[in-house]
């Protein structure tokens, strides 16, 4: 909360694209955000609308929660682009919600 009593907040998918490839760097689509309490959902679809990731009711900030890439257990043979979509719930109980798209780079 700043001087006046606004409370700032922020939520982002760090990347528009990450490399699963198990080198220890940008291996993993997860969410970011200060001033967020819970993310109530992280949803990811592929092009054809089928939901291929889903978790819910997790703390902002922990990479161990977000999505490899994988699509039924295998990870995509070329590039693929996916829609995803949050729901988070801020420190003084608002929502927020963001939806954009992720490509896994192969």
């Amino acid at each position: 909360m700043n001087a006046s009593g606004n409370t700032y907040r922020f939520l982002w998918a760090p990347a528009n694209g990450f490399t699963p490839n198990t080198d220890g760097h940008n291996d993993v689509f997860f969410i970011k955000g200060f001033g967020i309490r819970l993310v109530k959902k992280l949803q990811v679809f592929d092009r054809w609308g089928q939901l291929v990731y889903s978790v819910a009711n997790i703390a902002p900030n922990d990479a161990s929660k977000g999505w490899n890439g994988a699509v039924k257990g295998r990870m995509p043979q070329s590039n693929a682009t996916f829609v995803y979509v949050v729901e988070a719930e801020c420190h003084e109980g608002g929502t927020i919600l963001l939806k954009g798209t992720v490509t896994v780079v192969r």
